[in-house]
């Protein structure tokens, strides 16, 4: 899909979900649902704005470049807090407004997506530019001790830990939100504070694993 009309369609979105916030009639738990889908999107939009701002011509100076880094965590902190609210947003809006309001669900699942798809191409689209002369890490790879070249072998295998655990538990943790979610369905028996609280463990061990690969990408 061409860049500048998915950012027509985000815009059009965030318009629609104004007005309607604002003029529709709904109640207190569903403007709340509503809040998260418009918080969700923002962070989205503000993700896409700062990355503009990263310049390729202006890599080769140090002080450039350290401000470039800190540009590019910073994007994928935010699209990071957007993927959590949105998937918060759909497990706790399946829980119970899918019968009263379903179309929150299909905001939800849409945010998700654009989420992903929005942290996918910031990737490929910045990660190479803003690290063009270091190594891309690849934990699978069997010589990664070569790779990272670092004096320290105990760093090595330390960051390979780190990585292989966040990205373990940020799974078993998506697994056990969609189980509570069905869970609470199946036995009326709501858990949202569990389901708000896996969510925070996923956003901080997302992060970390943010923080763990730009680490990396210095060495």
């Amino acid at each position: 899909m061409n860049r500048n009309l998915l950012t027509i369609l985000l815009l059009i979105g965030y318009t629609y979900l104004i007005f309607n916030f604002l003029t529709a009639e709904y109640s207190l738990t569903s403007r709340i649902f509503y809040a998260l889908n418009f918080i969700s999107l923002s962070l989205i939009l503000l993700a896409k704005a700062k990355s503009k701002k990263l310049n390729k011509n202006t890599h080769f100076l140090d002080e450039v470049q350290l401000v470039l880094e800190k540009s590019y965590s910073t994007i994928m902190y935010i699209l990071n807090i957007a993927l959590v609210i949105s998937f918060i947003s759909f497990l706790t809006g399946f829980i119970y407004l899918r019968e009263e309001y379903p179309q929150f669900i299909l905001y939800s699942i849409v945010l998700l997506l654009m989420t992903f798809y929005y942290i996918k191409l910031f990737y490929e689209d910045k990660h190479n530019i803003i690290y063009m002369n270091k190594k891309n890490v690849n934990f699978n790879n069997s010589e990664l001790e070569c790779q990272l070249q670092l004096d320290d072998g105990e760093k090595n295998v330390l960051l390979k830990q780190l990585v292989n655990f966040y990205k373990s538990t940020i799974i078993l943790m998506f697994i056990t939100e969609i189980t509570l979610m069905f869970y609470s369905i199946i036995s009326s028996n709501y858990q949202t504070v569990s389901m708000v609280l896996i969510a925070i463990v996923i956003f901080i061990s997302s992060s970390l694993l943010i923080t763990t690969n730009v680490y990396t990408n210095h060495n």
